[in-house]
């Protein structure tokens, strides 16, 4: 593949290859001779913008970078009120609860870390394959119902007298379904969804804030979990959770767009009609 694939347009513009650059967008487009020298252009122009010192000022002053730094505010948070903290917290317990009381916190950990090591495979493949945009809601929603069912199971479990012994097996099963879809999606892609949305001379300073607000919400998600246990219960911390990225997947619906394959012209004109 890598043989016979034509160089980067950007690349060879770079490099003031214009003849080769034309080459290589008319197999990459398939368009004809006059669309090619459009895009050229555009991309000489996007150029010139990204070799200019960029400023926190400059990121705030345009519309457009506001707009892609909320997106990548909202998913970076999102990200961290998955509550994939109280998950990883609550590992044990939900082994136990579904009836794996013979192992020990180590192995518990150990097959964890192999649901989550083995999944991490497919996240460039399928970040290729199906898409940024849609990888980031089919995760949204899959974890918001994997917190759904586990507030379910530790409501009845701590707040009733119901015997959940025939459904212990619904935290396990929430618990792989959780840590495939996170690592797929709401884990990893925010950062790269982030860093497409910019131009090389903004993108230092969003990935400062986006990086900020991700340790931060962090930090606040560690410092109250113990309380939100104390005041709302097991069930009632994973259902708020839950709730946090079902409004984070609704907010990606209507203004997350799709990055796969498009230059970053054509990324700024989707955030420009958002």
């Amino acid at each position: 593949f890598f043989l016979i694939a034509p160089e980067s347009p950007y690349y060879l513009i770079e490099k003031n290859k214009i003849p080769q650059a034309e080459k290589s967008l008319m197999k990459l487009r398939s368009q004809n001779k006059k669309v090619v020298e459009n895009e050229i252009e555009h991309i000489q122009l996007e150029l010139k913008k990204n070799t200019k010192k960029g400023s926190f000022i400059e990121l705030f002053k345009s519309k457009i970078y506001m707009k892609g730094l909320v997106i990548s505010l909202v998913l970076i948070i999102a990200q961290q009120l998955s509550g994939i903290n109280a998950v990883l917290f609550y590992t044990q317990e939900i082994f136990e609860a579904a009836g794996a009381n013979g192992l020990s916190p180590e192995i518990s950990s150990i097959i964890i870390g192999l649901v989550i090591f083995s999944s991490s495979f497919g996240t460039p493949f399928l970040s290729d394959r199906l898409g940024r945009r849609l990888l980031i809601l089919i995760s949204l929603l899959g974890v918001s119902l994997a917190h759904l069912a586990f507030g379910i199971f530790f409501y009845l479990q701590s707040s009733t007298e119901v015997d959940v012994s025939s459904i212990s097996w619904l935290p396990l099963l929430s618990l792989i379904v959780y840590f495939v879809l996170f690592v797929i999606g709401i884990g990893p892609l925010p950062w790269t969804v982030s860093s497409e949305l910019f131009p090389t001379s903004v993108r230092p300073y969003a990935a400062t804030l986006v990086s900020c607000a991700c340790w931060t919400t962090s930090f606040i998600v560690t410092k109250f979990f113990n309380d939100l246990n104390e005041g709302i219960g097991q069930g009632g911390t994973f259902w708020l959770f839950g709730g946090f990225c079902f409004v984070a997947w609704i907010f990606s619906i209507f203004f997350l767009p799709e990055t796969k394959g498009k230059s970053f012209q054509q990324i700024q004109e989707i955030l420009k009609n958002k």
